[in-house]
């Protein structure tokens, strides 16, 4: 993954790093790498893992769960998050994406909201996956198609930018 984002910065050309690829993870550990050496991948990772962190906090109240201190605590422990900090360096930022989409969703913030989801198909393209729920979830809370289309805009035109990556 590294070794594709030094490519992309030192010599200008984007090779995957595996199929399909991962264009905004591999051009922003390369640009760490370059920067900091593995080090800075990991300080990256888990920055990204606070942030994550800091979405579901606040999406805790949204759902009705009350003193989410404990919940957060307990996932930010999940060996998962920990690897993902450490060696794949790829997982929490669409893990962080989706969390970040669900706090927009609830919050009626459907552009901020399809954003994320462009993000997180850009560091991850199998949150195309996910994107699918919360597309209907915003179909189920907003009754008015101007905010379906603004979602769907914002997802699918920002998109275009890793899938561009993806398919060169």
């Amino acid at each position: 993954m590294i070794r594709s984002g030094l490519d992309f910065w030192l010599h200008g050309t984007y090779f995957p790093s595996r199929i399909p690829g991962y264009p905004f993870n591999e051009i922003l550990m390369g640009a760490m790498a370059w920067l900091g050496g593995a080090t800075a991948c990991a300080v990256a990772a888990t920055l990204a893992s606070l942030v994550t962190l800091v979405y579901m906090r606040g999406l805790a109240p949204l759902y009705g769960i009350r003193n989410s201190f404990w919940l957060v605590l307990a996932f930010s422990f999940e060996p998962w998050v920990w690897s993902s900090g450490t060696h794949g360096l790829d997982y929490i930022w669409g893990t962080g994406a989706l969390v970040a989409a669900l706090y927009y969703i609830e919050r009626r913030q459907f552009a901020a909201a399809g954003l994320a989801c462009a993000v997180g198909f850009g560091f991850r393209p199998s949150s195309l996956l996910w994107i699918g729920p919360l597309f209907l979830r915003v179909v189920l809370i907003e009754r008015r198609w101007q905010g379906v289309i603004r979602f769907a805009a914002w997802a699918a035109i920002p998109a275009l930018v890793p899938t561009a990556f993806i398919i060169r």
